[in-house]
């Protein structure tokens, strides 16, 4: 897939990702979200946060770490600033295949990481 360290990871839909979603989701994406279970929009962002995860492999704090810009279920990218590590803000671009039974996603950093 590339020579660039990454994260993947696929993701069934299921009732339980809507249920949980204040675990995982911050207040400012919940406010673009549906309060819909219909809506595809959270089992493609806990998915992309998923692959966050496995690109560190550990201390991240889904809802509070790392925060989407909006998006739409038809999109086949999002981008997801994280902000976990003290002094360093990294945007990751999330890569997302969306078929019927499931979602992958694949995340990698962009180019443009900033220490503060």
């Amino acid at each position: 897939w590339s020579n660039d360290a990454f994260g993947i990871d696929i993701q069934t839909p299921h009732p339980s990702i809507f249920k949980v979603r204040t675990k995982y989701c911050h207040t400012s994406e919940l406010a673009f979200l549906n309060e819909d279970i219909a809506d595809t929009r959270y089992v493609l962002l806990w998915s992309a946060k998923e692959a966050i995860y496995k690109y560190y492999g550990h201390g991240i704090d889904f809802s509070h770490d790392l925060i989407a810009q909006p998006f739409e279920s038809t999109d086949h990218e999002i981008f997801i600033p994280c902000q976990f590590q003290p002094n360093k803000h990294t945007t990751f671009i999330v890569h997302c295949i969306q078929e019927k039974d499931f979602v992958l996603t694949i995340a990698q950093k962009s180019h443009d990481e900033k220490n503060i």
